[in-house]
């Protein structure tokens, strides 16, 4: 039995997969093929953040204007 990566197997048999070299399939196991888990949980945090902090400030110059207006 060889080992071999999971696309090599099924490359042959299925026209439309191609087979990634070992040096990828080791950075994609790695979990270096990308940002990790915990770096893109961080910038969706801040991205929440930030867009709550619009939302409120928009709200907050809507409310004056309409203040103003009446």
């Amino acid at each position: 039995m060889t080992a071999e990566s999971p696309a090599a197997g099924r490359a042959a048999d299925e026209p439309g997969l191609s087979a990634i070299s070992e040096e990828e399939w080791a950075r994609f196991a790695a979990g270096s093929a990308g940002p990790g888990w915990p770096q893109a949980r961080g910038q969706r945090w801040w991205g929440v953040a930030a867009g709550l902090v619009f939302v409120v400030l928009l709200v907050a110059v809507v409310a004056d204007q309409a203040r103003a207006l009446s």
